[in-house]
């Protein structure tokens, strides 16, 4: 007998999934406004209990410079 596995499936929003630069993410420059997507992306993940996503590394690996204020000091 074989036994069955039930997995659930989720499907990740839309603005989740791939970044498009946008109001919707707050930050004074592109590498804080992808911040800001990446903490939504993880705070998903984390509302579903999941570890990560498969394309986070290269999702990691994609981020833009930020900018240096010196106001941050």
């Amino acid at each position: 007998m074989k036994r069955r596995v039930v997995s659930s499936v989720l499907t990740l929003p839309r603005d989740l999934a791939v970044y498009t630069p946008g109001p919707q993410w707050p930050g004074r420059d592109p590498g804080e406004r992808y911040g800001a997507w990446m903490h939504a992306r993880m705070f998903w993940c984390n509302e579903h209990d999941l570890l990560g996503l498969p394309d986070d590394d290269a999702a990691r690996e994609a981020w833009p410079e930020t900018l240096f204020y010196h106001e941050d000091i």
